[in-house]
């Protein structure tokens, strides 16, 4: 069918907008004479002849570029980039050597490895930022509770001073690098909520923090006592195992930020009940995949993406971004004081 067609016999002229760089001929009128000057021309067609506009588009990352770091990807914020330069973490990390095929005791001194790295890391760099002198006085108490193998586990209790006797809204925040270091949540604070004058509670974590905060919540429905838990808020959270995957598996999966990433930086049944914030970074299509499940299991979730930055930015180099990091703690602090 031709757009004359479509539009009638009677029509005397139509305008039709394409994007701008398209080639178009596509004059209609019931003019003889018209007609034939259109045929003289060459222009006497009564369909459509595109010739899309010419692209650079490159696909993102390492997908586009096998050979692109983070230095040199256009979308990398530039203050997080010459922050992390001095510490080799602007460029691609080396395969690390132990794999999914090592031994136990392999995979154990090479967990060893990354510890001393992290730690090393933390002590080094400067995580202050002017504003800290204004903020308000914080004390810290610890409270040493059994886990479920009978072992000692701290409890690290932050409050701001002028508040103690007030009843808040806890976050229970489990860090990056949890799905090795640190346990899911003790039962301890719920059972424990006006010895503590805690209101609510809230997991919080990043990656895999942010893995055992969602995993907490699945355990609590499974077992029944997800009603102490009001909200998890995660944040770049880990939860697409893919190390023993191949790239066109993964893309499969529709979790193209695993390739597209990968090397940046570091290697590489729903909640029934209460709510869920997620905050996926430029590098984490798992977090996008996991938000949508949420929505789909009936969960009141809800998300945000930062765009520039990766693998929690926001909480491990907060001089860098301040303004990024300003945005999660505000933003974590309104998800918990709303429930």
């Amino acid at each position: 069918m031709t757009i004359k067609d479509m539009l009638g016999k009677n029509t005397p002229r139509t305008y039709l907008i394409f994007p701008k760089g398209s080639r178009v001929t596509c004059p209609i009128s019931t003019h003889p004479n018209r007609h034939h000057r259109d045929r003289k021309r060459n222009h006497y067609n009564y369909g459509i002849n595109l010739q899309p506009p010419t692209s650079n588009l490159q696909l993102p990352g390492r997908l586009g570029n096998p050979d692109l770091d983070l230095e040199h990807d256009p979308r990398s914020n530039p203050k997080l980039v010459e922050f992390l330069k001095p510490w080799g973490l602007a460029a691609n990390a080396a395969p690390p050597p132990a794999s999914s095929t090592s031994s136990h005791e392999e995979l154990r001194a090479q967990i060893a490895t990354v510890d001393a790295a992290v730690e090393h890391l933390y002590n080094a760099i400067d995580m202050s930022l002017p504003t800290d002198k204004d903020e308000p006085i914080v004390e810290r108490i610890t409270i040493t509770i059994k886990g479920v193998d009978n072992n000692d586990i701290n409890l690290y209790i932050f409050r701001r001073a002028d508040q103690k006797s007030e009843i808040l809204p806890a976050v229970v925040y489990t860090h990056g690098g949890g799905m090795v270091f640190i346990s899911t949540l003790n039962p301890y604070l719920a059972s424990h909520r006006s010895e503590l004058n805690i209101s609510t509670i809230i997991l919080q974590g990043e990656f895999g923090g942010g893995n055992l905060a969602i995993a907490t919540a699945l355990k609590a429905n499974k077992e029944g006592w997800i009603h102490a838990i009001s909200g998890v808020y995660a944040s770049v959270p880990s939860i697409a195992f893919t190390h023993s995957r191949s790239d066109s598996e993964v893309l499969t999966a529709g979790l193209p930020s695993q390739v597209e990433n990968n090397g940046y930086s570091l290697p590489r049944d729903m909640v029934g009940a209460g709510n869920a914030y997620y905050t996926p970074h430029i590098s984490d299509h798992e977090g996008m995949a996991f938000f949508r499940s949420s929505m789909r299991a009936g969960v009141r979730a809800t998300a945000q993406v930062n765009l520039g930055v990766l693998h929690a930015s926001a909480m491990l180099f907060r001089r860098a971004v301040p303004e990024v990091h300003e945005v999660a703690v505000k933003s974590i602090g309104t998800f918990a004081k709303g429930l």
